[in-house]
């Protein structure tokens, strides 16, 4: 599956009020999951482990610590939602599907890097199942 979605805001830009903060990253994680709907229909049983390749096309060069941390929202965004995150989400966008399970390290392998493309800002994702060739 591939994906053209927005640029993930740097950590460094993220509000410090604790309420401003939820809604920013909920802001995002919408835009995000909307950008992929439009490409692709989530599913009801996603695949359970997955190897993403990113691509960000950014303004400057991030650090690589910020890198990966600004991924973080966009792949929560992607997979299934559990625990206390059902309750986040006010709009019921997820309704139970998703485009991955989990991100945790046994099921998900990541590879991220970036570019300078000052025009056309955002990340290219691809997201293959390690089970199967479907993608």
């Amino acid at each position: 599956m591939r994906f053209e979605l927005p640029e993930p805001p740097s950590p460094n830009t993220r509000p410090r009020h604790a309420m401003a903060a939820v809604r920013w990253k909920n802001d995002y994680k919408r835009r995000v999951w909307m950008h992929a709907c439009k490409q692709r229909k989530p599913m009801k049983k996603p695949p359970e482990i997955v190897t993403i390749n990113a691509v960000v096309r950014l303004r400057n060069l991030r650090d690589p610590d910020n890198l990966h941390a600004s991924m973080k929202y966009l792949l929560d965004a992607l997979r299934l939602p559990h625990g206390s995150e059902k309750d986040d989400w006010k709009l019921g966008v997820h309704q139970g599907k998703a485009f991955f399970t989990d991100d945790d390290p046994g099921r998900l392998t990541i590879n991220v890097t970036q570019e300078i493309d000052r025009k056309n800002r955002g990340v290219s994702l691809e997201i293959l199942d390690a089970q199967s060739d479907l993608f």
